[in-house]
């Protein structure tokens, strides 16, 4: 998979990750993978295999698919608020 289609692929998570409001954050770590957490990561990654496959005529491998998952959760579709302001200040 190309750079612009990772790129295009992490966009596409963030966006859902923020459309469904998952948050990693608000729950304890599992160990076990049956969190509420694992099972939204597990639906949206299968979501955005079946939305590539259809659109683009192919899927991304499964640890493309989780690096671009995680990579969203790390990194949002759009800079929060805070962190826009912080940009702008150290523009100046």
């Amino acid at each position: 998979m190309a750079g612009d289609d990772f790129a295009t692929l992490q966009q596409w998570f963030a966006q859902e990750i923020a459309a469904q409001n998952i948050d990693w954050q608000r729950e304890p770590m599992s160990i076990d993978g049956v969190s509420n957490f694992d099972y939204q990561a597990n639906a949206l990654i299968q979501q955005a295999e079946r939305h590539w496959r259809l659109k683009y005529g192919f899927s991304p491998s499964p640890v493309t698919l989780q690096k671009a998952f995680y990579a969203a959760l790390i990194k949002p579709a759009k800079p929060s608020r805070w962190r826009q302001f912080i940009q702008r200040i150290k523009r100046q």
